[in-house]
């Protein structure tokens, strides 16, 4: 079977790429026994201009854009299937209510709602519709007018070749809390600067943040605020065995999200038998007695940060279940299996 396979920007592999992510976990398991393509756009260009690359896809049996708004700008004679995020493009709210300047406010909007429209016109351009979960699959169903017969639900992944235990030789004498992702209001960075300050009253501490810092989020400025530049690390874009080694040294992952449309880094923390604490988020569900969940204030997110340190967790139980059905192996069994129903059906 002769794949293409179509991500965004070729050098973002790491942390704050999911959809990349995504694809490239993909890859990895369809190269051992198909011709597959990674085709490559631009998404740190203007929206329009970032995804013309793709244009015309020839010579493949079938075409898999990693997101809707990258199915947007391709054609081809062969079936084209899209995975699914979430419908926050349609919910304003999600995102304006991060920010009060006017001019931040009109920007995002904006985005929003040419971001929303590729999507829109991205999924009706796909044979096939792959929800990562079924908080998405409701949202491409309500917010995009998707027939709920033409999607399919499959999660994300794990790598578990690459997230997985090690032996840690310098055990650090701080209580050591780690995040990465997007540095954001949305991700609830804002929160866990203000619990982190609470917890330094009764702790050593420190925390570690990698990722891309949102433009609009002032990172900075809240650590001067907060008195926490000295207690804050920030690793910036990080490869996979760089973050497989921070989820080892620290104690405790925390993702204290607002929004998310699943949620893929506790689940790789777990995978590496480090605690967790983080909102309620579709990728938790099944694995709500491995992890902490708190509600999103600093007092909170401070004391389930406590909790979590003293609690038992069997890691071994949670790595199997990962391995079972989350894992590359299992996510790419499943793809194939749509992708042969697909050709069946062409």
């Amino acid at each position: 079977m002769k794949i293409a396979l179509i991500a965004g920007e070729k050098g973002i592999k790491c942390v704050g790429s999911g959809i990349n992510s995504t694809i490239n976990r993909l890859y990895k398991y369809l190269k051992k026994g198909h011709e597959v393509k990674l085709i490559y756009g631009n998404y740190f260009l203007p929206n329009i201009l970032g995804y013309l690359p793709f244009g015309q896809i020839k010579g493949y049996d079938l075409v898999h854009a990693g997101a809707p708004e990258f199915a947007a700008f391709i054609s081809s004679s062969a079936p084209i299937i899209t995975t699914f995020y979430d419908d926050g493009m349609c919910q304003p709210s999600i995102y304006l209510k991060f920010t009060n300047k006017f001019s931040h406010k009109l920007i995002l909007r904006i985005n929003k709602e040419i971001v929303k429209f590729l999507i829109k016109r991205g999924l009706h351009n796909c044979m096939k519709v792959i929800a990562i979960s079924e908080q998405a699959k409701r949202g491409a169903i309500n917010s995009f007018g998707v027939a709920k017969e033409k999607i399919a639900i499959i999660p994300p992944g794990i790598d578990t070749d690459v997230f997985k235990p090690m032996k840690v030789m310098e055990k650090n004498t701080k209580l050591i809390l780690f995040f990465c992702g997007g540095i954001s209001k949305k991700k609830g960075i804002d929160l866990l600067l203000k619990a982190v300050k609470i917890l330094e009253k009764e702790k050593e501490i420190e925390l570690w943040l990698a990722g891309m810092i949102h433009p609009m989020f002032p990172l900075k400025k809240i650590l001067a605020q907060l008195n926490l530049t000295s207690k804050v690390k920030y690793f910036g874009f990080i490869s996979n065995k760089k973050l497989n080694q921070l989820y080892n040294q620290s104690d405790i992952f925390v993702m204290p999200s607002r929004f998310e449309g699943y949620g893929i880094p506790p689940l790789e923390a777990l995978a590496c038998g480090t605690k967790v604490v983080c909102s309620l988020m579709p990728s938790i569900e099944p694995f709500k007695k491995f992890v902490t969940i708190t509600e999103l204030t600093p007092k909170a997110i401070a004391e389930n940060i406590l909790k979590a340190h003293e609690k038992q967790v069997n890691f071994k139980q949670a790595r199997a279940k990962i391995e079972k059905d989350y894992s590359v192996q299992a996510i790419g069994v499943s793809y194939l299996k749509i992708y042969k129903e697909m050709l069946y059906a062409k």
